[in-house]
């Protein structure tokens, strides 16, 4: 089958147009949301560690700790149950870089990887239920990796 993307592009597999048009989208929407996030912060009085919305020493494990706890509340309240989370790496590494979009992407993913593997105890009766995130890099390029142990899929 044949696709025109949307440069006018032919392409020989539509879900690949897709992908990239879809991949292209979201990129679009995190800069702007990113920007006006930098933007409105920067307008307003100044806050101690920041510049705007970025977060001078932001620690990935710290903001994903809270991402953990959050995610684990909504799991809870909606679910009645939320896998454990164990959250590696060091406390004190960080990095210039804004929280919100760290405790967003990692909320989300945490989210989804944990009520896949809440289905995925139900269905198996008795799995384990563990996920664990692990941080690492250094002030450069910061990795986060997730080792889903509970059978979800993240």
């Amino acid at each position: 089958a044949l696709c025109v993307d949307a440069l006018g592009t032919l392409q020989r597999e539509p879900h690949l147009a897709v992908d990239k048009q879809l991949d292209a989208i979201f990129l679009a929407r995190i800069g702007l949301r990113v920007l006006h996030e930098h933007y409105i912060r920067a307008v307003q009085p100044p806050r101690q560690g920041y510049a705007g919305a970025i977060q001078l020493e932001c620690s990935p494990v710290a903001v994903c700790e809270e991402a953990a706890a959050a995610t684990r509340q909504q799991l809870q309240q909606r679910y009645g149950a939320a896998p454990p989370v164990e959250v590696v790496g060091e406390r004190g590494h960080s990095f210039a870089f804004v929280p919100g979009h760290v405790r967003a992407v990692v909320g989300a993913l945490l989210f989804n990887s944990s009520v896949a593997t809440l289905r995925h105890a139900a269905l198996a009766a008795g799995g384990g239920q563990h996920q664990q995130y692990s941080f690492s890099g250094d002030e450069r390029l910061p990795a986060v990796r997730v080792i889903v142990a509970g059978g979800g899929d993240p």
